[in-house]
Formats: C-alpha cells, sequence, structure tokens
C-alpha cells in the first residue's frame, strides 16, 4: 500500500495529518509502511486528487472523497474554473466536528481497511 499527503505549506494541518498518520500505523505496528508526502507548491501542475491540504491518498485514492469525488460542487475565480487552488485548506467533518484533518478514529478505520484487504505494503 502506498500512503501519500499532498498538503501546501501554509496549511498546518497537513503536519497533523501525518503525525496522525504514523501514530495509527505504530499503534497497528505498521511503521514499517512507507509514507510520502508532496507539497503542490512544488509540482509542475496540480494532482488531479488534490482536495485541498491535506488530502490523503491510499493507493492514489482519497478514502474521504465525498460522492461524486473530493472536488464535488467546488469552483474557483467565479465558476470558471473547476480545479482546486492550490493554496486551498480542506475542511474534514470528524465525530467531534469539523477539523483540518482526519481523527485518529477515522484514520484508523480507513488504513485498517487498506492494510487487510490484501496489499503489497510498501517497506521502507
Amino acid at each position: 500500500m502506498q500512503i501519500k499527503i499532498l498538503y501546501f505549506s501554509g496549511c498546518p494541518s497537513w503536519e497533523t495529518a501525518a503525525a496522525r498518520v504514523r501514530a495509527v500505523l505504530a499503534e497497528l505496528g505498521r511503521a514499517d509502511v512507507v509514507m510520502q508526502v508532496e507539497d503542490v507548491h512544488q509540482a509542475s501542475h496540480v494532482p488531479s486528487e488534490w482536495a485541498g491540504s491535506p488530502t490523503l491518498l491510499l493507493d492514489g485514492r482519497d478514502p474521504f472523497a465525498e460522492g461524486d469525488g473530493p472536488r464535488a460542487g467546488l469552483a474557483i475565480d467565479g465558476g470558471r474554473h473547476s480545479a482546486m487552488a492550490r493554496d486551498a485548506c480542506r475542511i474534514y467533518v470528524t465525530e467531534t466536528g469539523i477539523a483540518g484533518s482526519p481523527s485518529l478514529d477515522q484514520l484508523r478505520t480507513v488504513l485498517t481497511a487498506a492494510l487487510t484487504e490484501g496489499h503489497n505494503i510498501k517497506r521502507s
């Protein structure tokens, strides 16, 4: 399984998300799973999976995407562009309310499911 966090440095929530992913992996005894982080400001274009900072991808899939995709109903520049801005912070709905990153419980749920689906785990 490949874990990637897309972020931009102006949004502090990506650091919380990364720390929580590491904590859950350690809790699950899977500190060997590699997590990549990618600053979208360093990329030549915004990745199609980008849903704001932080975007968590498990094998290229966003487990927190809503209905028709992570950008459903979002538009910038008066709706003329469907791409999300590089410096957009993402909002997650957690069991305790709105937050800038998924909760430990949410990450535990999605990571446990992904790890038990028989994915090949990328080891460091």
